[in-house]
């Protein structure tokens, strides 16, 4: 089974990087946070204080892709990493291509078996659409692809930050300013901020992945030395971050009637502070946890897990909402948390067992090749 994992979830740079290690597990349990509150985010009645607790936690697991982005970038745009156009098609892009369409089969048939009555249409949709996690492994490819192109960019220091500050200011701050005043004003707004609106949209920029912008985002923070004084503020400037968040989500809902969820998206400033703090966070302090050897090796062993579990979360999460365990089962203050360890650990042991399924049918393989 095609199980190419993406640079941000590998544990094999050519200099092994520890808080990667730690970075990857804390990212995999905040992404499986996510998804076991979101169905019930968009559910709940938002103005109840249930869908506020799944707000809470929905927001607050909404700097993991970014995370696992930055590290990729940090990875594959170093020049220490020597890699051809080719090899970036050939060994990384295709891979995990075929990883899509894999996988995606295999949650395509658990949902045509959950139908009465299922039908080749919907089977064929499922496939190419992907299950709703699976989304990620095409941005990596994709990613993949635009390697070559990036690393001319950052061999240069100058345009590596000129590139990371257009896409700031494009990508990150104007539009997210923009509709901020189409929501503060509302059908008072005056002609020019939907001009403004129109015409931004008009734009490269406005068309660009903030995930290209991750992805540098990774490789500069990667390689450049942040003074305390300034980590320490961008710590501080991440909690303010993160408690707009919420409030600037919990007032956008209020004035819609409805859940809106523009505040959580990879392109708003909260989300972006919150996604570079969690990073320089994992590089300066992390990095800095005095575990012993067996530690850090038990993190190093779930962490080469990590894309597996990734891959697997989706389906241990049905399962354990179809026999009960889900956020509304009881207050969600706890029940999140508990489908959240639950589905780690099944997750976990689901791809120790992949992994060894996999090593015994390779070395079948193997036998019987050289026999």
């Amino acid at each position: 089974m095609p199980n190419k994992e993406p640079a941000a979830l590998q544990t094999k740079p050519s200099s092994h990087i520890v808080y990667f290690d730690y970075l990857r597990i804390l990212a995999t349990l905040t992404v499986i946070l996510l998804h076991a509150a979101a169905p019930n985010w968009l559910a709940l009645d938002c103005a109840t204080a249930q869908w506020k607790i799944h707000n809470f936690f929905d927001g607050a697991a909404r700097w993991a892709v970014p995370v696992f982005v930055m590290m990729s970038g940090a990875l594959f745009l170093s020049p220490a990493k020597k890699v051809t156009l080719e090899q970036m098609i050939r060994k990384y892009a295709l891979p995990m291509v075929v990883t899509f369409l894999v996988w995606s089969v295999l949650y395509a048939i658990t949902d045509v078996l959950r139908r009465d009555a299922p039908d080749l249409l919907f089977f064929s949709s499922m496939v190419i659409r992907g299950h709703y996690h699976l989304w990620f492994l095409l941005l990596i490819s994709s990613l993949y692809l635009l390697v070559p192109i990036l690393r001319k960019i950052t061999a240069d220091d100058a345009l590596t930050r000129y590139s990371i500050l257009l896409g700031i200011l494009f990508v990150i701050i104007i539009p997210r300013a923009l509709f901020l005043l189409e929501q503060t004003l509302g059908a008072s707004k005056p002609q020019v901020v939907a001009t403004l609106t129109d015409v931004f949209h008009y734009t490269a920029f406005a068309k660009a992945s903030v995930y290209v912008l991750y992805f540098l985002l990774g490789h500069a923070l990667y390689t450049t030395e942040l003074k305390p004084v300034f980590r320490f503020s961008l710590y501080g400037l991440g909690l303010i971050c993160f408690g707009m968040m919420f409030l600037l989500t919990d007032w956008a809902t209020g004035r819609n009637g409805r859940q809106v969820a523009w505040f959580f998206e990879p392109e708003a400033f909260h989300v972006f502070v919150i996604s570079v703090d969690a990073f320089v966070f994992g590089k300066y302090e992390l990095s800095r946890l005095p575990l012993g050897a067996k530690a850090r090796s038990a993190a190093k062993y779930i962490a080469k897990r990590s894309f597996t579990m990734y891959l697997v979360h989706a389906i241990v999460l049905e399962v354990l909402n179809r026999m009960g365990l889900h956020t509304r089962a009881f207050h969600a203050g706890l029940s999140i948390p508990a489908l959240t360890l639950a589905g780690f650990a099944i997750s976990l042991a689901l791809a120790v067992l992949i992994d060894w399924a996999k090593a015994r049918v390779a070395g079948r393989l193997s036998r019987k090749a050289a026999g």
